[in-house]
């Protein structure tokens, strides 16, 4: 059987032992359904413990017994920028991003945007600890704050892989382009419902090795 892994953040370790936050020992004890004695693997970004549990009750504790540094196993550094969307897609975009190896999103404010995203950085922290859970990563992707299109592109294109997803006519299948892709470093643009408008398109365009 798979031992289960989550994470936590390191303020709730100490010495040999980790003290589970609410929302971790709600997922412990109903979701896994786990008891004294059980293992489960805690990760808190840079190193992978490996913990027994030892109490399981309105407190749930776990005994730490190995401790392995992770911080070498570096994620591909892929950022997503993409278009502001609603909240509901905002947060699929979060949960499956991750799930794909997405370790930096930023949302996009175009010149289609319709609304910036709600500030719901706890909901969002929930959505990305599960997907990294669940993914068996061992790093929390970040979440900038919403930037304008034209700052992004003149400030943070620092990448040397760089990819504008667009419905031009002959635009490569994007499966096709990471099949050729080399290196694991890469920034991938996604204009919002509706796409990018035709200015921004050429100025990404213009800013990016590919398009596709």
């Amino acid at each position: 059987m798979k031992i289960p892994r989550v994470y936590v953040s390191r303020e709730h370790f100490s010495l040999e032992c980790v003290t589970f936050p609410a929302n971790v020992a709600h997922y412990i004890k109903n979701v896994l359904r786990l008891h004294i004695g059980d293992h489960i693997e805690v990760f808190d970004g840079d190193h992978l413990h490996g913990a027994k549990l030892k109490s399981v009750g309105t407190e749930i504790q776990g005994e730490i017994f190995s401790i392995t540094d992770v911080s070498v196993h570096s994620d591909s550094d892929i950022t997503l920028a993409f278009g502001c969307v609603r909240p509901g897609p905002f947060q699929q975009i979060l949960r499956h991003g991750t799930e794909l190896g997405v370790n930096r999103f930023v949302p996009l404010i175009t010149r289609r945007t319709t609304r910036r995203p709600e500030t719901k950085k706890s909901r969002w922290e929930t959505i990305l600890t599960s997907a990294v859970s669940q993914s068996g990563r061992f790093r929390m992707p970040e979440v900038e704050e919403p930037v304008k299109f034209d700052s992004f592109i003149s400030e943070k294109m620092n990448q040397k892989n760089k990819y504008i997803l667009s419905e031009r006519v002959g635009a490569s299948p994007f499966w096709e382009v990471l099949q050729e892709a080399s290196g694991k470093n890469a920034i991938v643009l996604v204009g919002p419902e509706g796409g990018f408008d035709e200015y921004e398109e050429e100025v990404a365009i213009h800013s990016c090795a590919t398009v596709r």
